[in-house]
């Protein structure tokens, strides 16, 4: 059994190395990595290209030394969905436009699909680092049901080292707000959450089934950031949520579009799509309480307002009414417009 890789990038040439890196150093799991390129207007193309061409001359020189044959790993890119991934390869899809987060996953999923040995989608942050036994954990998680919906594992900081990110977390629907469970404790023994607790697992790093999608269908597109994977949690109907804690990755965070981190306020872009997904979450999930998810938006960006911050205010306002995406963030993220619905 097979485990399908599904990495989105946008501007990742720094770090995308090293997530793959220790994708494929997975210990006991056949990974099948697809990198979905979001338009980078840096190298990551590049840098991805040259790494897996460089990957395979040390993979055949190696073989060559121990007297044996191997067929050269391939590299198989295109600008839409692959016709698979095959064992050893490495899928690369530079997408024209940025896709948003949830666009480029479904692009992913939908490559992998098409090979029936592969059951399950494992979604990596391009600014995560795996650890060796990760992919398999996960899998060991899965063995004791007949059917899942989605596991979680547990997300560290980069820095400090094994301070927790999120271990899952629970949903404040009547104000959208997202509580993670075990934030900021340190130690990798700390206590996980119990299963019945969530409300979501993080998506820079979770494990969906086959089943799960086919019953849910793809992830939603028309948040483009933040809370697709809290509203696609919500879908799982009877399929359970899991959570292992010792399936870990370490996570820099905010790397693309300066989401909040430990003592560090969101920037603009992060804020306004942050505002933005979070009123559209409970519009959706709980609309008697907009009026209290709206309060909730305008009193963090008058907070940033008292703190100096005028751009980040002005865009968390703009975020929370539904206003379109101002200059800057259209320069940033490359698009004038968002999607509005799941392309099919």
């Amino acid at each position: 059994m097979a485990i399908g890789v599904v990495i989105v990038t946008y501007n990742a040439q720094d770090i995308i190395i090293d997530c793959l890196q220790s994708v494929v150093a997975s210990l006991g799991v056949d990974v099948r990595p697809v990198v979905i390129d979001n338009g980078s207007t840096d190298q990551t193309v590049a840098v991805v290209e040259s790494w897996a061409k460089q990957r395979s001359q040390s993979l055949q020189s190696n073989a060559a030394e121990e007297g044996q044959t191997l067929a050269a790993p391939e590299l198989i890119k295109s600008t839409d969905a692959l016709p698979g991934v095959p064992s050893n390869a490495i899928g690369l899809i530079a997408s024209s436009q940025n896709l948003g987060f949830a666009g480029g996953v479904n692009l992913g999923i939908r490559s992998l699909m098409v090979l029936p040995e592969i059951d399950s989608f494992w979604i990596l942050n391009p600014d995560c680092v795996a650890e060796p036994k990760t992919a398999s954990r996960l899998l060991e998680k899965t063995a004791k049901y007949k059917e899942y919906g989605i596991v979680g594992g547990r997300v560290f900081y980069s820095e400090p080292k094994h301070m927790i990110q999120s271990d899952g977390g629970k949903v404040n629907f009547w104000t959208g707000t997202c509580i993670p469970f075990n934030m900021t404790k340190v130690g990798r023994s700390t206590i996980p959450p119990q299963e019945c607790e969530l409300d979501y697992v993080s998506g820079a790093h979770m494990l969906v089934s086959r089943k799960f999608v086919e019953r849910a269908g793809l992830m939603p597109e028309e948040y483009f950031l933040y809370y697709e994977e809290i509203d696609w949690c919500q879908r799982r109907g009877d399929l359970a949520l899991l959570f292992t804690s010792n399936a870990a990755v370490h996570h820099i965070g905010g790397y693309t579009v300066g989401s909040a981190k430990i003592n560090k306020r969101p920037s603009p872009i992060a804020a306004y799509f942050m505002a933005r997904s979070r009123i559209m979450f409970v519009l959706k999930y709980r609309p008697m309480a907009v009026p209290f998810a709206l309060l909730y938006c305008v009193q963090k960006a008058l907070r940033h307002l008292v703190h100096g911050h005028q751009q980040t205010a002005r865009e968390v306002l703009r975020g929370t009414f539904g206003f379109g995406l101002s200059k800057d963030i259209q320069r940033i993220i490359g698009r004038s417009k968002l999607p509005t619905q799941i392309r099919s």
